[in-house]
């Protein structure tokens, strides 16, 4: 069974439910959480963007190839881009490494966790 760009969306979503959750922490910019999640919306790389204004280094021990890739994933991430099941067309360019992708957001939610 093929399940197209569906796990890559499931792990996108929660890298961006994490580091929402890790920033807020951080500092709430005096916001209420939901008024913070649309904030930064599904925008992954401006969420880590400011965490690394509060000294999270999310890049460390991955590869330039690695944060240039998910920095482009966030990028397609945000235009929602992987929220739609045609994904699941093998021929579709936006198939991605499913254990490259799950690889990328383990080491950096360990990072921002530091």
């Amino acid at each position: 069974m093929e399940l197209g760009n569906v796990p890559v969306f499931l792990y996108l979503h929660y890298l961006e439910l994490t580091l929402k959750s890790k920033l807020f922490d951080l500092d709430t910019e005096g916001l209420t959480t939901d008024r913070f999640g649309k904030k930064y919306g599904h925008n992954i790389n401006k969420l880590l963007e400011k965490l690394e204004t509060h000294g999270k280094d999310w890049k460390n021990g991955l590869a330039t190839e690695q944060t240039e890739f998910i920095e482009k994933i966030g990028d397609d991430y945000k235009g929602k881009l992987y929220n739609y099941a045609d994904g699941i067309n093998p021929s579709n360019p936006l198939n991605v490494d499913i254990i490259g992708t799950s690889e990328i957001v383990k080491k950096i939610i360990e990072n921002i966790n530091k």
